[in-house]
């Protein structure tokens, strides 16, 4: 019974939700918003940057397979998140 209450306490204490929970883990800041709110936000962030894409490309060439056009908005979110990756790890 008091392995059950020493792992409560530790999680109720814990600066963050990664195991072991007793190392500190430095610069961590927990989400602000909630899993619904980010992934609300991820997918219009996708609608307005495939939206923007789809209007310049139809715009430049308006006979395009609709293929290429789905496989230039594929490589336009490929390259938003390389980007995106290697950036964020030099923040």
């Amino acid at each position: 019974m008091d392995v059950v209450k020493n792992v409560s306490e530790a999680i109720a204490h814990a600066s963050h939700p990664f195991y072991p929970l007793e190392v500190e883990i430095a610069g961590y800041l927990a989400n602000e918003y909630s899993v619904p709110a980010l992934l609300a936000f991820f997918a219009a962030w996708m609608g307005v940057t495939l939206g923007v894409t789809r209007l310049i490309v139809k715009r430049i060439q308006p006979e395009i397979a609709p293929t290429e056009l789905l496989t230039l908005m594929w490589f336009m979110l490929s390259e938003y998140y390389l980007h995106e990756a290697i950036f964020s790890a030099v923040r």
